[in-house]
């Protein structure tokens, strides 16, 4: 069994939008903190190195401050660039007696053969990865011979179009990534690779489709799942397996070498168990690059021996604040205090959130180049009411729609199952008074209101109000299939009689083709 003791931010937990992707969830949550806190909060559509991106601003009457991910705006732009490019990193970081691995940059007049003679040098295992690769693409680790040598080659050089790439040694130990912001170490994290543990019951292939169920729970993971390719069943074989093999209970299998998030690894928070020496090459690391203000340092940790591998100017957080293992750490908190330090007293809305995906969707399309969010009320009031009645189909929703909105609330309205309207509204204190006095003193036409009763809202409210589809019975939803199947299997059969036709079939008789038709007239 897979012992997970995780425990996640509580304000965060219960406003992660449904469809938001796990590579939006840095924007979203300092976003979501700056808006929660009062500052006004713009999304925009900019142009970047050829694609049109969303970005986001966080403003008061002082200032606006712009962000792309979690990168704020004192990280300069020469030090995205520094980051981006590993050869420019480790010059910065060489100057600065940081401990970085040994190797060599090979650009794309150096052959293949150069470079595996250089390994042979180096000696094995090594590790091959492109200068300006990013998210963990085409690096390759633990490289053992000339053989898996030349195979990474040709994956990175060819397939991924990366001619220039960096050869070093491999070093052994535990990858982890470490957030510094402002000369402070704010979270650290492990990450391990892919993996499954074997129940004694299931086969590898059930193991990794029960392993993707399981991160489909976790916010940061779940648009990230264990891809079968050929790597993982490369290194199923290497321990001795196949795809339909039942391992001993307990048995850990590991699926790749990469352990970025991306490709199937997992975050595990190890804030605590960072000594004071690593933390300070972690600081060190980032006062080496010009610039730096905030970012994430990739480092291998083995004992007290520590090798910097990498250093990013915009990582993403996803990983510090849902990790699969330990306690998240609050980096959008720290982020705002940092750009923002006189809002830290400001009252923190943590009652309402919004749909990040929505207005995403809406900049894509091109409907706006912007979106400006509301500012929240500085009073923010959040009631539950129950309605009962003859409020169902009657209009009542809509109704209730209606009147919210024109009072700038946010919330839902629903049928329930015993005949009653269930409301959740959020908005200013005053105006939340006058939309309780309009459900106990109006209703459309056709409703007839019986009693209006309130109690306070603990749960997190959506940005918008929105009507609720009643839910559909588990029998009416086992009917509602049995019928989409039958349906689908006539269709499927009235393809094949087409088909049939469009050949010219012959039959023996004019009978058989009469009844033929007849069959396809009456589907």
């Amino acid at each position: 069994m897979r012992n997970n003791q995780k425990e996640w931010l509580p304000h965060l937990q219960s406003c992660m939008p449904e469809k938001l992707p796990s590579g939006k969830i840095s924007m979203y949550t300092i976003a979501l903190e700056g808006w929660r806190r009062g500052l006004k909060l713009k999304l925009y559509n900019e142009l970047f190195e050829g694609k049109m991106v969303i970005n986001y601003s966080l403003s008061n009457k002082e200032k606006e401050c712009h962000f792309a991910v979690s990168k704020g705006p004192e990280v300069t732009e020469e030090t995205r660039k520094i980051s981006r490019s590993k050869t420019k990193t480790k010059k910065y970081l060489e100057l600065a007696n940081i401990p970085v691995a040994s190797g060599a940059n090979f650009n794309d007049k150096k052959s293949d053969e150069e470079i595996i003679r250089y390994a042979d040098e180096l000696g094995y295992p090594v590790v091959l990865k492109p200068t300006d690769g990013k998210l963990g693409k085409g690096v390759i680790v633990n490289i053992s011979d000339a053989d898996e040598l030349k195979d990474a080659l040709t994956y990175v050089r060819k397939r991924l179009k990366h001619d220039e790439v960096i050869l070093e040694k491999y070093v052994e130990g535990d990858e982890v990534r470490v957030y510094v912001l402002d000369g402070k170490v704010l979270a650290a994290m492990k990450r391990i690779p892919a993996n499954i543990i074997a129940d004694g019951k299931h086969s590898i292939k059930q193991l990794i489709i029960n392993r993707n169920k399981e991160r489909k729970r976790n916010p940061n993971l779940r648009t990230r799942p264990i891809k079968i390719d050929n790597e993982v069943r490369k290194y199923i074989r290497k321990s001795g397996y196949e795809m339909d093999s039942i391992p001993a209970v307990n048995e850990q299998i590991f699926l790749r070498r990469n352990s970025n998030l991306s490709s199937g690894g997992e975050p595990i928070d190890v804030t605590d168990e960072l000594t004071a020496y690593i933390k300070g090459i972690a600081v060190n690391t980032t006062k080496a690059i010009p610039g730096m203000v905030q970012g994430g340092v990739d480092m291998i940790i083995n004992g007290d021996t520590v090798t910097v591998i990498e250093v990013n100017s915009k990582p993403g957080i996803g990983g510090h604040l849902f990790p699969e293992k330990g306690c998240a750490k609050n980096i959008p908190k720290a982020i705002i205090d940092y750009y923002f330090p006189e809002t830290m007293n400001n009252a923190i809305h943590q009652e309402i959130y919004f749909d990040y995906p929505f207005f995403a969707d809406t900049l894509r399309s091109g409907q706006a180049e912007e979106v400006i969010l509301p500012e929240l009320p500085r009073h923010l009031s959040v009631q539950a009411f129950s309605v009962t009645g003859k409020v169902q189909k009657v209009g009542y929703r809509r109704w209730v729609q209606r009147k919210a909105m024109n009072l700038e609330l946010s919330g839902f309205v629903e049928n329930r199952a015993d005949g009653s309207v269930f409301i959740v509204a959020a908005g200013d204190e005053s105006n939340m008074f006058n939309f309780e006095a309009v459900l106990n003193s109006e209703s459309p036409r056709r409703a007839q209101v019986q009693e209006v009763s309130g109690k306070p809202w603990r749960k997190p409210v959506q940005l918008g109000f929105q009507v609720i589809k009643e839910e559909i019975s588990e029998q009416k939803a086992a009917e509602k299939n049995s019928i989409i199947n039958k349906q689908k299997k006539q269709i499927k059969q009235l393809q094949l009689d087409l088909e049939q036709l469009q050949n010219h079939q012959r039959y023996d008789s004019a009978s058989k083709l009469s009844k033929f038709i007849s069959r396809l007239v009456k589907k």
